[in-house]
């Protein structure tokens, strides 16, 4: 169930509204990995965009909010 989809680098970045996390899925190969372990479970996760420096900012509609997650390259 992604919500939202953004390109970083060569791969693509989606939110999942299932699992309520962030999925990394790489270019090529389609191996999906999951994110790292500070990224904190945010379960009603809407869009996603990355920075070009690797951070994300992710909107959540529960508290109508922009989530920050830092360098997720």
């Amino acid at each position: 169930m992604p919500a939202g989809l953004a390109a970083s680098g060569d791969d693509l970045w989606a939110t999942d509204a299932a699992l309520g996390t962030l999925l990394k899925i790489h270019d090529g190969s389609g191996v999906v990995t999951p994110p790292p372990p500070l990224v904190p479970p945010i379960w009603l996760f809407n869009g996603i965009a990355v920075g070009v420096r690797g951070d994300a900012y992710v909107t959540g509609d529960v508290d109508n909010v922009v989530y920050k997650i830092r360098r997720l390259d």
